[in-house]
């Protein structure tokens, strides 16, 4: 039984896959699965992830699309072919830490939350730098499943038009439904800051088409 899902998105990331994928494939148990969906990435993210041996473990999935669907719209999609109980999302030029899957499972064995947030660490490795998040950034809580599709809640891509909001929007339209929260000083993330690369902020013309492999 699927307990946990995590949604990863990714545009030009390449640079950091191998770290990312390394630091979730090395917790990955029988009841997490991963889903990853690549927006149309131009560098050679895609076949990192397909060499990767992540890529070989049952409950990892990916999506590939053929337009760029932005960030918000590529979680959306994390969300409505998840399986698990919980749900939660990396960025994919981030990593997290040795105990993230274990602390998130504790979590889901509670039961009693619909979210529990935790905190994260910034990658300059400076110890004055350890923020809590507050869940203002979408990958540091972990969401009752259920409950998201009860209420309805997911990502505006309106706010990809200009960079950023949607994690706060996403977090301002959950706690709008009275949700039961905890919110905890784990600290089991590792944010990076000024990456290269990024969600496309580039629609291209035509079609969408996106391919689920499961």
């Amino acid at each position: 039984m699927i307990k946990l899902t995590i949604v990863i998105p990714n545009y030009n990331k390449s640079l950091y896959l191998e770290q990312m994928l390394d630091s979730v494939n090395n917790q990955l148990t029988e009841e997490v699965e991963v889903i990853f969906i690549d927006d149309c990435s131009t560098d050679n993210s895609v076949d990192i992830m397909l060499k990767h041996k992540i890529s070989k473990n049952k409950n990892f999935h990916y999506v590939i699309n053929k337009e760029n669907l932005w960030v918000a719209e590529c979680r959306n999609i994390g969300i409505n072919n998840a399986k698990g109980e919980y749900i939660t999302f990396m960025d994919s030029d981030d990593y997290v830490l040795d105990n993230y899957i274990n602390t998130l499972l504790g979590y889901i064995e509670d039961g009693q939350y619909d979210l529990y947030g935790f905190d994260y660490i910034d990658d300059t490795g400076d110890d004055e730098y350890v923020e809590r998040a507050g869940c203002a950034y979408v990958w540091s809580g972990l969401y009752r499943l259920s409950y998201l599709n009860k209420h309805n809640i997911r990502f505006d891509n309106l706010f990809s038009l200009y960079g950023f909001g949607e994690d706060a929007f996403f977090y301002d339209s959950f706690k709008a439904t009275l949700p039961k929260c905890k919110y905890t000083k784990d600290k089991i993330y590792v944010y990076r800051w000024d990456t290269e690369g990024g969600i496309s902020n580039e629609k291209n013309e035509g079609r969408r088409c996106i391919t689920w492999y499961a």
